[in-house]
């Protein structure tokens, strides 16, 4: 049985990997089992929002925004939804950021948490320190706002804020360890290219959270980094015997049949499997689409003579991706 605390760290991993729709199903399923708990509300509507179903975004959003712990997410969230609507109300978004600007300056500790939580995973790693540090300097020191600190940190790109991130989740983790700063920890020994470090921290969250899908999905990944093939291909089976069609591990099948055993035929199937796979669990997600094509695209150029029936179905994810964004069009040529 998963708690709320590791429930949470799923929604957040997908939201950051950017799956939105199984964010979506894993905010439904956590309502249903926890209740409605607002932070639940806000991250099912932060995936419908990020899968340009901006309507029914702004109906679920507007439905907490009133809800203490996350009206400032909320409010931030309806900004970028507007934003994002084919004719925006420019008085409707000057009145939000004005109530933006307003609320966090009495904001709770936990509401400019969640307000740094959506600014991480919209990108805006600068701006979602800085409510994590004042989250964080309100609490006197939050393991939360620490853990959350340590990912903005290790995920900006800047070398110089990512190698302090460890120290962070040491931190964290020395009073007690949960998935999300576990998860976090892997991240950084990874970003340190530390990939047996990495790979003994994912077997510790395998060990104490079997249940936790992306631990599986991250140490697959990093058993590829290490070139151990064979591991790389039984982790991808055993994760396809917990979630029978999960992308990542169809793409690494797909990978293995092309790079290792140069099995066109078999390399088609699994391509096709993930296609289907993608069209059932992401059927609005053309980013997603786009990146599960890259690794073969990058194939493709230093290869000759590319069999035709592989680079269809390539060809195909990106048609998938084209037919809810044209701008991309340059990306898969």
């Amino acid at each position: 049985m998963e708690d709320e605390e590791t429930t949470l760290a799923l929604i957040k991993y997908y939201c950051y990997e950017r799956y939105f729709s199984h964010a979506v199903d894993a905010a439904a399923a956590a309502q249903r089992k926890f209740g409605n708990d607002p932070i639940f509300s806000f991250f099912h509507a932060y995936g419908t929002l990020m899968q340009d179903q901006i309507q029914e975004a702004s109906v679920e959003l507007a439905a907490i925004r009133d809800s203490q712990d996350v009206s400032l997410c909320t409010l931030m969230a309806l900004v970028y939804a507007e934003k994002k609507q084919t004719n925006p109300d420019r008085e409707v978004i000057q009145e939000l950021d004005t109530k933006v600007k307003e609320d966090r300056k009495t904001a709770s500790p936990k509401s400019l948490y969640y307000a740094g939580m959506f600014l991480w995973l919209m990108g805006r790693n600068d701006k979602a320190r800085e409510y994590t540090e004042r989250m964080i300097k309100l609490s006197n020191g939050s393991r939360e706002g620490i853990v959350l600190k340590a990912w903005i940190d290790v995920t900006s790109g800047k070398d110089a804020y990512a190698r302090k991130a460890g120290k962070y989740f040491d931190e964290a983790l020395k009073e007690r360890a949960d998935a999300f700063a576990l998860m976090g920890k892997t991240q950084y020994y990874e970003y340190r290219q530390n990939y047996s470090g990495a790979l003994e921290m994912v077997n510790q969250i395998i060990v104490s959270f079997p249940g936790f899908l992306p631990a599986l999905i991250k140490k697959m990944k990093l058993l590829l980094n290490l070139q151990d093939w064979e591991q790389t291909i039984d982790a991808a089976h055993r994760l396809l015997q917990k979630d029978k069609n999960n992308p990542e591990a169809l793409r690494m099948l797909a990978l293995h049949s092309l790079c290792r055993d140069g099995d066109i035929n078999e390399t088609v199937k699994q391509l096709s499997n993930l296609i289907s796979s993608l069209d059932i669990l992401e059927p609005h997600n053309p980013e997603l689409f786009y990146r599960m094509s890259l690794a073969f695209t990058r194939i493709v150029r230093f290869l000759v003579f590319f069999p035709q029936h592989v680079m269809a179905q390539n060809n195909l994810f990106c048609l998938k991706a084209l037919h809810f964004q044209q701008n991309i069009l340059y990306l898969c040529l």
